[in-house]
C-alpha cells in the first residue's frame, strides 16, 4: 500500500507533478537537498524524505 492510500488522499495531494519533476530532475541523495525541492517542507521531508531518497537511490 502507498503512501497516499494509507492516508486515504490522493498521490497529488501528497506531491504534485511539478515536485515529482523536479525530484527526477535532479535527483537529490540528502534530506538538505530534498528541502531544496519546491514543496517539500520539513514536514514532507520528516514523513517521506528517507522513503524518497531509498527510491532514488535504487534507481
Amino acid at each position: 500500500m502507498n503512501k497516499a492510500q494509507e492516508k486515504n488522499l490522493p498521490p497529488y495531494y501528497i506531491f504534485n507533478d511539478i515536485t515529482l519533476n523536479e525530484i527526477i530532475a535532479y535527483k537529490p541523495t540528502t534530506i538538505e537537498e530534498l528541502l531544496a525541492i519546491k514543496g517539500f517542507g520539513l514536514k514532507k521531508c520528516d514523513w517521506y524524505g528517507e522513503d524518497i531518497l531509498d527510491i532514488i537511490r535504487s534507481l
